[in-house]
């Protein structure tokens, strides 16, 4: 059995990789479209706790109005984000690895897509008043679904790092077998 790999056997390996990294990617688009539609409302309705002569000025109509937005802007920008996430391009640029591998948002191209999120509740407090305290979305850390961002995040980063390894080992094999059929074109001339 010999101990080299080949290039066939490399594009194996790297298409496995890619099959579990569009699983992995998926998932995490689920945790996340899931996370931002229930943010929006929570996010709301603290801000209208927390803003107390705002909230106490409001009558009935106008809570149940901002409730209605709320909900509305949550659907929304939970289709959004989602749509946006669904582009392979964005996650394959996967960049560095950051240091704490359980984030997600250490992927800037895909944070930049979940960003509109604060901007847009911000949005919707201002408009009733209740913009006080500017608005913070964090990946969750805790179950959504059935799913645990912290350690898909931690499998992306992985496969990431395993993809760009396999393609590296597949370029050195396809340089040095470049190189061999070179030197022995040159040696046989």
């Amino acid at each position: 059995m010999s101990d080299t790999v080949t290039v066939e056997e490399l594009d194996a390996q790297i298409d496995l990789r890619k099959n579990r990294f569009k699983q992995v990617t998926g998932e995490i688009r689920t945790v996340l479209r899931e996370d931002i539609a229930l943010f929006v409302p929570r996010e709301v309705k603290k801000a209208f706790l927390a803003s107390t002569s705002a909230a106490e000025a409001m009558d009935k109509s106008k809570v149940a109005k901002l409730k209605e937005k709320a909900n509305e802007l949550a659907h929304d920008l939970a289709a959004r984000v989602d749509s946006a996430l669904a582009d392979d391009a964005i996650w394959a640029t996967g960049g560095e690895v950051p240091k704490n591998k359980n984030d997600i948002s250490g992927q800037a191209a895909v944070w930049e897509k979940v960003q509109p999120v604060e901007r847009d509740v911000q949005a919707l407090l201002d408009e009733f008043g209740l913009g006080a305290e500017p608005v913070h979305y964090k990946a969750p850390a805790y179950f959504v679904k059935g799913l645990y961002l912290p350690s898909l995040a931690e499998h992306y980063w992985r496969l990431v790092q395993e993809v760009h390894d396999l393609e590296a080992q597949k370029a050195h094999i396809v340089d040095s077998t470049t190189r061999a059929k070179l030197e022995s074109k040159w040696d046989d001339a």
